[in-house]
């Protein structure tokens, strides 16, 4: 803990959006997506970040906006 992993995969997201307009997916348990979210727009507020959770009718209806966002959590 505290090496750092998080700012690096977010560095990594960064250089991928510079390179590709395609949207990159986070998966982590679902005790840490709101920490993702939050440590994305901390050192990266130009990303738009979209959690997917909710029951199946609420995910189905966030699956359809995946494009409109540069990173899935």
């Amino acid at each position: 803990m505290g090496l750092g992993k998080t700012i690096q995969i977010i560095a990594l997201l960064l250089d991928e959006k510079k390179r590709t307009s395609k949207t990159s997916i986070v998966v982590c348990p679902s005790s840490l997506y709101i920490n993702w979210e939050k440590e994305i727009k901390r050192f990266s507020n130009n990303m738009k970040t979209l959690i997917i959770s909710g029951n199946a009718d609420q995910r189905e209806n966030l699956i359809e906006k995946i494009p409109d966002y540069d990173v899935i959590i």
